[in-house]
């Protein structure tokens, strides 16, 4: 009996062993698959968080990648901004300036203006007490610059060409040695005559036959009968005047040419 009782022993042990293992390892397997799923969550959960952590890395880089490009951007427009402000700076001093002039020329333009009306006065004056020439073209021009200089579609600019025409005009017969004819007084007779002007110094009045001559008399407003050594001088003249030998020099007789100065 002893002899099989120690092998029973030695079996039951090892059954008991057996048992115990297995009951063992079917206890601790829902404890592995609990601690497997926690490990699948973690290396998921690190996964991602490498994964964001990747796409904040190039988040970042792209971040720096702009601020670098707004940087030099900003340099730029720095640059761009410094460049506009001188030139907005100095046409602004361009600006003032031309105000500037604007304001003198509309200053001379006011003394332009009254000066042409005082001179168109003295003009006036002149033409009115003047020899006898010419007088319907005279007076026509006297009109005409008149009605420019109170025009206010005309511009300043135009108002003095013409202004400035019509004194050259009248400037131009103080040198004219011109002849024209028409019916005048000579002395108390009232007859056809050759007028010749020598400018305005002296204007001489010879009868188309030739036998009588005067010289105008500004005071009396009418032509003086000559002496017969005065008509030989303007007989001389009124062959200068035909053949235009203005280079002849004649001592032509002066009348009174005497004018009231204003």
């Amino acid at each position: 009996m002893k002899k099989y009782v120690l092998p029973c022993l030695i079996m039951l042990t090892s059954f008991s062993c057996f048992f115990f293992s297995i009951s063992k390892n079917l206890y601790a397997a829902p404890q592995m698959k609990e601690i497997e799923k926690k490990l699948n969550q973690t290396i998921e959960k690190d996964s991602t968080v490498g994964s964001s952590v990747q796409k904040w890395h190039e988040k970042q880089d792209e971040l720096l990648d702009e601020m670098r490009r707004m940087k030099v951007e900003i340099q730029w427009l720095t640059l761009q901004n410094n460049k506009y402000s001188h030139y907005v700076e100095s046409n602004q001093r361009k600006i003032d300036e031309l105000q500037k002039i604007n304001s003198e020329y509309a200053v001379i333009e006011l003394q332009l203006e009254n000066a042409m009306h005082n001179y168109y006065e003295q003009l006036q004056y002149i033409i009115k007490n003047d020899m006898p020439f010419l007088e319907k073209e005279r007076y026509d021009r006297l009109i005409f610059i008149r009605d420019s200089l109170d025009s206010p579609e005309l511009s300043i600019g135009e108002k003095f060409r013409r202004f400035a025409e019509a004194l050259s005009v009248e400037a131009a017969y103080g040198i004219e040695i011109k002849n024209e004819f028409h019916n005048a007084k000579l002395g108390e007779t009232e007859t056809d005559l050759n007028i010749m002007r020598i400018g305005r110094m002296a204007m001489y009045a010879l009868t188309l036959d030739n036998k009588k001559s005067g010289i105008w008399n500004q005071e009396k407003q009418i032509f003086m009968p000559t002496t017969e050594e005065e008509h030989k001088y303007i007989l001389a003249l009124q062959t200068v005047i035909s053949n235009k030998q203005f280079y002849q020099v004649i001592a032509l007789p002066m009348g009174n040419m005497k004018n009231e100065q204003k």
